[in-house]
């Protein structure tokens, strides 16, 4: 993954909600979610989007790479511009909740992502993103059968 630089003597991580609006230590942003907010969040980032197989990635590494030191811009080889779905660490299954999935994206892509918003499908067609009615597909089952 080349060199790792790390921002300072320290990382800080918090919540969102203690940010000022243009703190201007803020590298990048990590998300939780289910499959399904996960999945809007990553048509979000492809909203204005040229190139449909390069701003969302799922690269190999510790959990602590794809929440924090891809998006931060810690690690040399890293796009700059993409987002980094995660973990894909098998040793995070013990602890990090089976449905769940993070995404983690250098600041300036989440700005970009709160400008588009508005516009986006997720406020315009939010049945899309968020449906009331869901089709069964009974062969994808669970081996416990359940959907």
């Amino acid at each position: 993954m080349g060199k790792i630089t790390p921002l300072g003597k320290y990382v800080i991580i918090r919540p969102c909600s203690d940010l000022v609006n243009e703190d201007p230590g803020v590298k990048s942003i990590l998300c939780f979610g289910t499959a399904e907010h996960i999945r809007n969040m990553c048509a979000l980032v492809h909203f204005r989007s040229i190139n449909p197989f390069s701003d969302v990635l799922v690269p190999q590494g510790a959990s602590c790479s794809a929440f924090v030191s891809y998006a931060s811009g810690m690690v040399e080889t890293a796009p700059p511009n993409a987002v980094f779905l995660g973990p894909c660490d098998p040793t995070g299954n013990s602890w990090f909740p089976q449905e769940w999935l993070s995404l983690a994206m250098p600041i300036k892509i989440a700005r970009r992502m709160a400008e588009d918003l508005e516009s986006s499908f997720i406020v315009k067609r939010p049945s899309v993103a968020y449906p009331e009615q869901r089709i069964p597909l009974p062969h994808l089952t669970r081996p416990n059968g359940l959907l």
